[in-house]
């Protein structure tokens, strides 16, 4: 049976494998403080070890917290980053939603009184202005976007004729025709991919330029009907 001395011996060799020096230091202090406690309550080293176990099964052990606590401690980093976007992007989306509300109600004439909010012809004129600027943000997106995919359109003929002209390379080494069937279907993938963000792009684009008419069409019907009651107002004074 193993003594007091050899006990810790043992254990620091199989704890210096998982743990750091001081690491180490700190548990064989706390074993220590085992064995002075036993020896006070009268029993010897071979019970003191009985009541501990084998080093082995101490390390085991003490590796398998250190990972608990490891996934622990990730878990609740990842919990706290988490908490952290949600509440930015509950933020931002309030900040949104705040700022849409005020564009939509400044930019909408008040029916129910002629004095309140902005005048039609002021609506019109920043209505005006938001649409330059967005037909100018449209424009540069149509560009890009034809751009892109003129540049799709090139790369997979050009793929197609690398393909068409590596025929030869195939009969060299079937290492070589391996490599290059793997590398092709990665270009695929690839390629299908980047089809599927170009498509899912153009079709966002097109969904804000329809919700952006629909609305610029709502505001103008706002505009005639405040037009007409000022007009209506005018000709019962004239009257």
């Amino acid at each position: 049976m193993l003594n007091k001395k050899e006990f810790l011996e043992i254990l620091k060799d199989y704890l210096s494998n998982h743990f750091s020096q001081d690491e180490v230091s700190d548990i064989l202090r706390d074993y220590e403080e085992y064995f002075i406690d036993g020896e006070i309550e009268g029993k010897s080293d071979i019970q003191i070890i009985e009541s501990l176990g084998s080093p082995k099964s101490i390390v085991r052990d003490l590796v398998g917290e250190m990972k608990e606590s490891k996934v622990n401690y990730n878990n609740k980093r990842f919990d706290r980053i988490h908490d952290s976007l949600s509440q930015i992007k509950l933020r931002t989306k309030e900040t949104f939603y705040k700022t849409k509300d005020v564009i939509n109600n400044k930019l909408t004439p008040n029916l129910k009184s002629d004095e309140d909010g902005l005048s039609t012809k002021l609506i019109k004129f920043l209505l005006a202005g938001l649409s330059f600027i967005l037909l100018i943000i449209w424009l540069i997106f149509i560009l890009v976007m034809v751009s892109a995919g003129i540049t799709i359109v090139a790369l997979n003929i050009a793929f197609i004729a690398l393909i068409g002209t590596s025929g030869p390379l195939f009969a060299l080494d079937l290492s070589i025709a391996l490599l290059i069937v793997f590398i092709s279907i990665g270009i695929i993938g690839f390629d299908i991919l980047g089809i599927q963000v170009y498509l899912y792009i153009l079709k966002l684009g097109k969904t804000l330029y329809k919700r952006y008419m629909h609305w610029l069409k709502n505001k103008k019907k706002y505009i005639v009907a405040k037009e007409r009651k000022i007009n209506y107002k005018g000709d019962d004074i004239d009257e």
